[in-house]
């Protein structure tokens, strides 16, 4: 993430665990990166969320804003997916 915001580890680190706030201008970026709406942001803003740290934490974002329906159809999908990349 540093290497694509144009800055040190260290920097992402602080914004991700709340130590500094996240600039506007890197915030953008990081809202194209991990594909975020507005309302996200703004749970990371107020600390209601965690800013995502990798695409696992992006996954679950996807995911936790799927019904059960969805992901249940999802699933086998996924699995397929699995297979053929083996």
């Amino acid at each position: 993430m540093a290497i694509k915001l144009g800055c040190q580890n260290s920097l992402v680190s602080h914004w991700e665990v709340g130590r500094q706030r996240l600039p506007d201008h890197r915030r953008e970026m990081y809202m194209k990166h991990f594909r975020l709406i507005e309302r996200d942001m703004e749970e990371f803003k107020t600390g209601k969320r965690p800013i995502p740290m990798n695409y696992r934490n992006e996954c679950m974002l996807v995911l936790n804003k799927m019904n059960e329906d969805t992901l249940r159809n999802l699933y086998p999908i996924l699995m397929a997916m699995l297979q053929t990349q083996k």
